[in-house]
């Protein structure tokens, strides 16, 4: 996990020397969603608005603080969600680059790529997800927090794309020309706070309009980053299964929660921000407590993991289970 992190650092400096004012401009750009008042605001600026609201005028309904929000997909059900995704990926991919720009990607059907675009030096369309991998995530991911009832919503990347550059002044113009063109609902920038395993991008979540008339819409996701990163994938992804072939003697859980702890545990390296200042952290992947529920719900707590000192042990009927007591019984430094 260290040299999968040494790796993207070497990248990630050597982008920093070839142009140092684009990438100082790129880890300035801060995080941001959509508020209840349909303007793209970061944390900071949510803040500074709502100190700037009158109470009087707030207490008279005459203004209202703003939030920010959690975005669920319209389509709750696996079905309906496939079908939609599928078609806001050909619309956003004619929207990225005409048809004619498109190439399918040797080895790989259903794959395609295109260097022709305003938007993007490379871009790469995969497809959409996999049923069986969306199933898996909305399960191991969303199922504890949202419900049977809304996992499969609040999976975003159903539809996505990966957009690369060979500069970073092509990173901030791309992500500029994006956020004009398309309606941009959320912000993620992991040049400003990399994932455990290093990792760097931005991820916008943008909103397509499937069907206007009927109201059909979908959010699917845009991955922005550096060409230097995207060959330090490539060499890390030895890494990566060195990773996974070790979990299952690290991960000591019952058979069948192996499969969903080991996502889970992946997901948290991917998507995971770092610790800042360099410091060590620890992800105790399982904590098998069978703790009573207090959520609400008739089951146990079966399956957890702790993450930066905090335990969220889940409960399979409810939502996560805070503070869990239970014995951890496995420990990963990273």
């Amino acid at each position: 996990m260290r040299e999968s992190r040494r790796r993207y650092d070497e990248a990630s400096t050597e982008i920093q020397r070839a142009d140092p004012a684009a990438f100082t401009t790129v880890t300035a750009l801060d995080d941001a969603v959509v508020c209840s008042d349909g303007q793209l605001r970061t944390d900071e600026e949510i803040v500074r608005f709502n100190q700037s609201l009158n109470e009087d005028e707030i207490d008279a309904g005459r203004a209202v603080r703003v939030d920010n929000r959690v975005f669920l997909q319209p389509q709750t059900e696996l079905d309906e969600l496939c079908a939609v995704a599928r078609r806001a990926q050909t619309m956003l991919g004619l929207s990225l680059a005409p048809a004619s720009a498109w190439t399918a990607v040797a080895g790989h059907p259903g794959r395609f790529e295109t260097a022709h675009s305003e938007f993007a030096d490379h871009i790469r369309d995969p497809g959409i997800k996999c049923r069986e991998r969306l199933e898996q995530k909305a399960r191991v991911k969303y199922m504890a927090e949202f419900g049977p009832g809304a996992m499969y919503a609040r999976v975003h990347d159903v539809s996505r794309f990966s957009l690369t550059y060979a500069g970073m002044d092509g990173l901030v113009d791309g992500c500029r020309r994006i956020e004009r063109a398309f309606t941009v609902v959320q912000r993620e920038n992991r040049f400003r706070r990399p994932t455990a395993l290093g990792w760097r991008d931005i991820t916008l979540l943008v909103e397509v309009t499937v069907d206007a008339d009927a109201g059909t819409r979908h959010y699917a996701e845009l991955q922005l980053s550096h060409h230097s990163l995207q060959e330090a994938r490539k060499r890390n992804h030895v890494l990566y299964r060195r990773i996974r072939s070790m979990l299952p003697d690290i991960c000591r859980v019952p058979a069948e929660q192996l499969e969903d702890v080991q996502l889970r545990l992946l997901d948290l390296l991917e998507s995971a921000r770092a610790l800042p200042d360099g410091k060590e952290q620890e992800i105790r992947c399982v904590c098998h407590c069978k703790a009573p529920c207090r959520n609400g719900g008739r089951g146990v707590s079966s399956a957890g993991y702790h993450f930066q000192g905090l335990c969220s042990c889940y409960c399979r009927c409810t939502a996560f289970e805070p503070n869990c007591q239970g014995r951890c019984l496995s420990l990963i430094h990273i």
